[in-house]
């Protein structure tokens, strides 16, 4: 019981972890910091896709890694 509840709480917080990191690139690649749309080839028209898929998939993966973490 013990080890799953390890797992549990590793898990929550690697996908918190990577959520995050998802969310802080949408956002970086958006603001244009680092010359990134430049150096990845995308068009100003595809960054609000972009921003759009990984913000949502950096909420989900968080409130996801959020129940992992606190799961009794």
């Amino acid at each position: 019981m013990i080890i799953k509840k390890i797992a549990f709480k590793t898990i929550g917080l690697l996908q918190v972890l990577i959520g995050g990191l998802s969310a802080c690139f949408g956002y970086i690649l958006f603001n244009d910091f680092f010359n990134l749309q430049v150096f990845l080839g995308l068009s100003s028209g595809e960054i609000g896709l972009y921003l759009w898929i990984l913000t949502t998939f950096g909420i989900l993966s968080t409130i996801s890694g959020l129940l992992l973490f606190y799961e009794k």
